[in-house]
This record gives C-alpha cells, sequence and structure tokens, in this order.
C-alpha cells in the first residue's frame, strides 16, 4: 500500500485530505508545521508527500528541496491557496509532480495523487516488454481509454468484419492494424499494407484493379493460391482523393470480370482501415463518399492521442528506454519525467520514441536528464515559464485560460472536457459559472470565445 505525508497548517483541510485518500486505500501521515514535516520526512521514505507552500517555521519550498535531496524518488505535490503563479513556478521547477489550487476539488486531488503515484511505479519498477526487441508491434497503456480499446480488441478478434481505426498521426494506428491481424485466426496469413496517399490519380478502373491486385500479389511474395486467407490494411484512406475513392470502392466490390479468377478477388480479404481525420465529418462535407465510408466502417475504432492519456506517459517512456538503451541501468530523472507529463507531445508516441532515441544517444550518465533532452523541449519548457511570468498571470486566469482552450479543442462538449481535465462535470459547471464563461450558441458566440481566449492566452499557446 502506498504511504503518503500530508503537509498542511489547517486543520480542516488537512483532516479532510487525510480521509479522503485514506477511503482512496493509501496509507496517511499528517503534519501541521514545517518542524515537524522536516523530522517525519527524514525518517520516513514517503511515496508521495502533499505539501502546503506557506507553512509556520519552515515552508514548503525547503520542505520540497530537502524532500527531493534525501529522497529524489519521492513525488511532491504543492497546495496553495494564493493567487500568485510564481511560488508554483519555482516548485516545478525544484521538482514538484504537480501544484493544487485551494479550494481543493476532490475529484482532482484522487485524479492527481493516482497519477503521480503511477509514476514512481514505473520510475521503480520499469515494464518490460517481450516484444521490445522483436519488431513485433505491441499496445501499451494502463488509461482508462486503453483499457476500453484492449477489451474491444478481444471482442472483434474473431469476426473479420471491416475495422476503421481513427487516431491522430504518431498514435499507433499501424501498429494497432497489426494487433488486431496478429490476435486474429488469420496470424499465420500475410498482413499487406497498402498506403492510399501512394495510390496513381490517373488510372482508369480496369488499370487501378490491375495495379492494386499486382501490389497485393506482391507483398504476397511466392504464395500464389489464390484462395489464401489475408489481411488487407488501407492506411491513410482519408487522403485519397476522390477518383481513388471510386477506385478503392470498384476494388473492394470487385465489378471486373477478371478472367483468371473463378472468384471475386476481395472474397478472401479482411479489411482494416485508419484515417488521421473524422470520415464521418468529411462525409458530411462531401469530401468523402458515403458508400465507401459505410463499406470500411462496419467496427470503427478511436486511439486517444497522447495528451489525452497522460497517465500511459511513463509507461510508454521507459519501454522505448528499455528497447534503445544499451545498458540496463540507463533510467529518466524525476525531473525529466514530470516534463514529459507538462508536454503536450503534437507528435504522440511517434515522438516520445524519437524523443527517448535522442536522449538515449546524448545521455553520459545511467540518469538521464534534463539537459540530454532535445532543445525544442527544453525551449518549450522554458517559455512556458517565461510567458507566465510576462503576464503576470494569476493561478486562477491559467485555468480558465485552460478551460477555455480545452472547451475550443472539443467543440465545447463538457462531458469530454471534464474527462480531459479529470474532474467532474458538476465541478465543470461550477468553474464555467466562477469564471463566467457561457457556451456559444452560435458561430458568432463562438468567435467571440476565441477572442476572448486569445486576449488571455500567453504566448506558448500558439
Amino acid at each position: 500500500m502506498n504511504s503518503i505525508l500530508i503537509i498542511e497548517d489547517h486543520q480542516t483541510t488537512r483532516k479532510g485530505l487525510a480521509s479522503l485518500l485514506k477511503n482512496s486505500g493509501y496509507l496517511v501521515d499528517e503534519a501541521d508545521n514545517g518542524l515537524e514535516a522536516e523530522s517525519m520526512i527524514t525518517g520516513n521514505r514517503y511515496d508521495l508527500i502533499l505539501i502546503d507552500i506557506f507553512l509556520p517555521q519552515v515552508n514548503g519550498l525547503k520542505l520540497l528541496k530537502k524532500t527531493k535531496e534525501i529522497y529524489p524518488g519521492t513525488e511532491v505535490i504543492i497546495i496553495t491557496g494564493h493567487e500568485t503563479i510564481d511560488s508554483a513556478i519555482h516548485a516545478m521547477k525544484l521538482g514538484a509532480y504537480d501544484y493544487l489550487l485551494k479550494p481543493l476539488d476532490p475529484e482532482k486531488i484522487i485524479a492527481t495523487v493516482d497519477q503521480a503515484i503511477e509514476k514512481k511505479i514505473f520510475i521503480k519498477n520499469p515494464p518490460h516488454s517481450i516484444d521490445s526487441h522483436t519488431g513485433t508491434p505491441c499496445l501499451l497503456g494502463r488509461s482508462k481509454q486503453m483499457i476500453e480499446i484492449f477489451k474491444f480488441l478481444a471482442k472483434i478478434s474473431t469476426m473479420e468484419k471491416p475495422v476503421m481505426i481513427i487516431g491522430e498521426t504518431g498514435t499507433g494506428k499501424k501498429s494497432l492494424a497489426q494487433i488486431i491481424h496478429k490476435n486474429s485466426p488469420r496470424k499465420k496469413s500475410p498482413f499487406i499494407m497498402l498506403n492510399c496517399s501512394t495510390i496513381p490519380n490517373n488510372l482508369t478502373e480496369e488499370q487501378a484493379f490491375q495495379y492494386l491486385k499486382a501490389k497485393i500479389s506482391e507483398k504476397k511474395g511466392n504464395n500464389h493460391n489464390k484462395n489464401i486467407k489475408y489481411t488487407l490494411y488501407l492506411k491513410n484512406i482519408d487522403m485519397a482523393s476522390p477518383s481513388i475513392q471510386s477506385i478503392l470502392l470498384f476494388f473492394l466490390d470487385n465489378h471486373s470480370t477478371s478472367p483468371d479468377l473463378k472468384k471475386p478477388f476481395m472474397e478472401n480479404i479482411w479489411l482494416i482501415s485508419s484515417s488521421k481525420k473524422n470520415l464521418k465529418k468529411l462525409v458530411e462535407k462531401k469530401l468523402f463518399r458515403q458508400d465507401l465510408f459505410f463499406r470500411i466502417n462496419a467496427l470503427p475504432m478511436y486511439i486517444p492521442p497522447l495528451r489525452e492519456r497522460k497517465v500511459d506517459i511513463p509507461l510508454l517512456a521507459n519501454h522505448f528506454l528499455n528497447k534503445y538503451a544499451i545498458s540496463p541501468n540507463k533510467s529518466l530523472s524525476s525531473e525529466v519525467l514530470a516534463l514529459f507529463m507538462r508536454y503536450q507531445w503534437p507528435g504522440n508516441i511517434q515522438e516520445l520514441k524519437n524523443v527517448i532515441e535522442y536522449t538515449v544517444l546524448m545521455s553520459i550518465q545511467n540518469q538521464i536528464a534534463l539537459e540530454d533532452l532535445p532543445t525544442y523541449l527544453k525551449e518549450a519548457e522554458s517559455s512556458l515559464f517565461l510567458d507566465i511570468r510576462e503576464k503576470e498571470l494569476s493561478l486562477k486566469d491559467l485555468e480558465k485560460i485552460y478551460i477555455l482552450r480545452q472547451l475550443e479543442a472539443y467543440e465545447w462538449n463538457q462531458k469530454k472536457v471534464a474527462g480531459r481535465l479529470g474532474i467532474g462535470r458538476t465541478t465543470l459547471w461550477r468553474k464555467l459559472n466562477q469564471y463566467g464563461i457561457v457556451a456559444p450558441s452560435s458561430k458568432k458566440n463562438l468567435r467571440a470565445k476565441s477572442i476572448q481566449l486569445s486576449a488571455l492566452k500567453p504566448k506558448f499557446y500558439h
């Protein structure tokens, strides 16, 4: 059972936190002043410490620094009720995992504590993937989103109906397609990938049929059995031009009367497709054929971007570290992992993989430090702190900006935004009322909200 120390001089707050965390299955100790806390930190190795910044006798930042000096692996969450963000920024630079703003939200507390503990577990016991050196695709994750994907994979493994995978660049769509194939009855049959964005655009239907048939035959190699079952993976189907979409539909339905085939060419194919964009919206905008969409979309799957499942970052980072590091003693410092958790990862898993490969090459010591990271990551972190200082934003301003940003990103879907923020919908509703944020009822109001966000938004959001 994981142990937590709460350092808070306000008795009601401290007792409330202790009760909440005990009910969540944690062992909890309490301290109401800096001197008592200093003694407890020295004599005990806690998994996590929650520290109020402003304490009598010894302040929270000094306790944070002392904790990191004695036990670098202990995670620290800062609690503050003060309006300035300077102390929170300084705490993050000293190695704090995150900060919580008073009045405290129980759902936010549990979500932040669980993620901090999860990070510590992965650092202490980095996972070893049986596929890390074989090249066999693997899918890693312990987030709710990934667990749902695993459950869905188990259900569809024997169905052999067309699968459509939606996800941003770098989220692992190809790996997921390969895993679906590897867990199906066709696992010993060929897996053939066809990138729709590379199909020539000026082919007649018969030429297209022959082209695609040749490509598939090339992938199948020496196996000339026309009746063999195989999996066809159509990559980047959202990038197919209208003419290519028509050709693909023709190919899939096989209206050709090719004399050398006794049965339709597509009869033994299991179709898996992937797209970076929402195909349903493309259909609505007349940018994608509706008949082709229904042909390929029997079993839709969505892979969330890494920024929506940050709890998986330690697991993925350590997986890639084990894969690329020559030394088995190579590890990530708590400061590096904390930065990883704050970064938004626009390139998703592929970007994280590239960063780990880079740091393995650049790091001389066994533990990868901040200075080993790519320059752009360090600059992004520095500009974040610099721009906040230049704007002199309070924590409440920053929270309002972030909520507005998420509302716009999710088209004002409050259920999705609450899930992204790790809070309940009721809590989100209270914050919207607190900050005077009103959902737009028209495009005009939506633009007004965008202007409102732009006025507050510091440079690092651009």
